[in-house]
Parts: structure tokens; C-alpha cells; sequence
């Protein structure tokens, strides 16, 4: 790790203003963006070559892996509800730097997925699908 690398330890993923428990892994921070490529080829494009406009942008998702508590109670069972009603939240992360970088958005819970495996923790994988602009603060 060169001298001016952030180490990922200590960043916070907040749902509504609340950190979300037992978070180890954070796949997709919101930094994601995608521009879709509209093409606007005509019969006069120079050289018979297509040509593109930008169009709308994707914000992109967030992926979470967190730990999973008895699904009655704890972060997850917020979470499901979310989904359930189809609500879009405010989130926000805050990465691990000591300027503590964030980046504020809304949110809608797209993907709930429980892992269960032989020889490891009770988990859960969580997707955010990003619902606008979202607000950096450096």
C-alpha cells in the first residue's frame, strides 16, 4: 500500500442518518456512474461512420455485505420492510479518510439475498439502487 492510500477499515454505510450493523463489505461504493450512448447517426454522417450523443446517466447500485441477526429483528428486518413498501431512503457513506469523505443519496432496496454456509457466519447481501444525483462532501 503506497504512503497515501486509505486503508477501507472504518468506512460507514447509513441508512435514514443510522449506521447499518455488522457491515464487513462495501463492493460497489457509490462511485459507479454509467452514460448510456445514444446513437444519432443520419445519412450525411462524415465518412458513414455512427456517431452518439450522451444520454441519461445511470447512478449506478451499491452492494453491502452485512452479518444477519434473526430476521425479527435488527437491521435486516428494517431493510425487508423497505423493500416490501417500496420506499426510497436516504443513505449515506462515509468513507475512511481523515477528511471523512461523503457521499449522501436516495435509495431504493432492490436485492435482499441471506447466505447461510457451512463454515461461516450468517449473512446478507444488499443492493441499493442509487435514485437521482448523489451529494459528495470532500
Amino acid at each position: 500500500m503506497s504512503a497515501n492510500a486509505v486503508h477501507g477499515y472504518g468506512c460507514v454505510i447509513k441508512r435514514a442518518g443510522t449506521a447499518l450493523n455488522g457491515v464487513f463489505d462495501v463492493s460497489s461504493p457509490p462511485v459507479n456512474f454509467e452514460m448510456e450512448a445514444v446513437e444519432s447517426t443520419d445519412y450525411s454522417s462524415p465518412s458513414g461512420v455512427r456517431q452518439y450523443v450522451g444520454g441519461l446517466i445511470s447512478p449506478g447500485e451499491v452492494v453491502v455485505e452485512s452479518e444477519l441477526l434473526p430476521v425479527s429483528s435488527g437491521d435486516y428486518a428494517t431493510l425487508r420492510a423497505d423493500m416490501l413498501a417500496r420506499t426510497l431512503i436516504s443513505w449515506t457513506f462515509e468513507f475512511s479518510d481523515s477528511g471523512v469523505t461523503t457521499c449522501s443519496f436516495s435509495g431504493l432496496v432492490t436485492k435482499l439475498e441471506p447466505k447461510a454456509p457451512i463454515d461461516g457466519k450468517l449473512s446478507y447481501a444488499l443492493t441499493i439502487q442509487i435514485s437521482g444525483l448523489p451529494t459528495w462532501v470532500d
